[in-house]
C-alpha cells in the first residue's frame, strides 16, 4: 500500500447557535492505495456530483463514513466505505474545508 493518510474522525459535537460545532476530532494514520474514479463510475454518480474530484481508498486501516482524509494537501470527505475481506473500499470526495489544527 503505497500512500500515507491522515484521517480526522469528530467525535464529539457541540450545539452553539443551534448549529454543531465539532469540539473533540481524532487523528488517525493509516497506508492505502488511492485511486480515480473509473468514467462509467462517474456516469453512476449524481449529475451535481460528477464535476467534484472522487476516489477510491483502499486500506486494511480504520476508516468510516464521514471520516475527514488528507491527500495531496487536499480534504476529503469519505462517502460510501464497503468491506472487502480484510481491506476497506472507501469512496472519497474533495470538499472545499480546512482541517482545523488538532
Amino acid at each position: 500500500m503505497g500512500e500515507t493518510l491522515s484521517i480526522t474522525r469528530y467525535t464529539k459535537w457541540e450545539y452553539v447557535k443551534g448549529r454543531p460545532q465539532a469540539e473533540k476530532a481524532d487523528g488517525i494514520i493509516v497506508k492505502g492505495s488511492v485511486q480515480p474514479l473509473t468514467g462509467s463510475e462517474i456516469l453512476k454518480l449524481e449529475e451535481g456530483e460528477r464535476t467534484r474530484e472522487h476516489y477510491w481508498c483502499w486500506t486494511k486501516g480504520d476508516i468510516k463514513k464521514k471520516d475527514l482524509v488528507t491527500f495531496n494537501s487536499n480534504c476529503f470527505e469519505v462517502q460510501v466505505v464497503e468491506d472487502w475481506l480484510n481491506h476497506k473500499k472507501a469512496r472519497m470526495v474533495k470538499i472545499d474545508v480546512d482541517i482545523p489544527a488538532q
